[in-house]
């Protein structure tokens, strides 16, 4: 599984970490498990989710709150929330924290599937995003092929 899909999965219902993780690994996703905002915290010096399932309500850092925290620090990791009580505010936060999916429990599991997929696309976009800004050279400028890969990737 070295190279299946890293998913951090944060929730600090035990239940809901063992069935998630269960899931993901039997859809061939490297799966790790986090009962807290802080122990994925103290993990990313080590390692790099490919995708986040944040639940939104946990002791000390919710999921929104945590992803704030990440993406203060440049720590870009698309992400999935997850509610059990659905709040408009709550949507609007996510929403403006760019998460790819909010999702109500219980959820389908398709449609967690499918918006693992969307966020792992997500990741896959911004990395060659990143990798084509990174190759352009602010004193000379965008070469030809450069800037037609650009347009290319950000369509």
């Amino acid at each position: 599984m070295k190279d299946a899909a890293f998913i951090a999965i944060v929730d600090d219902e035990e239940h809901v970490r063992v069935a998630l993780r269960r899931l993901c690994a039997a859809c061939d996703f490297n799966p790790r498990t986090f009962s807290s905002a802080q122990q994925l915290f103290d993990s990313l010096d080590r390692e790099h989710p490919d995708c986040l399932i944040l639940d939104v309500q946990m002791p000390g850092f919710g999921g929104l709150d945590a992803l704030a925290w990440m993406l203060e620090r440049g720590i870009n990791i698309p992400a999935i929330v997850i509610t059990g009580r659905d709040d408009e505010e709550v949507r609007v936060r996510a929403a403006a924290l760019g998460v790819c999916a909010y999702l109500c429990k219980p959820f389908d599991v398709e449609v967690l599937l499918g918006a693992i997929g969307d966020a792992l696309s997500a990741g896959r976009r911004a990395a060659q995003q990143e990798s084509v800004a990174a190759r352009v050279s602010p004193a000379r400028g965008v070469s030809a092929p450069l800037e037609s890969e650009w347009s290319a990737s950000t369509r």
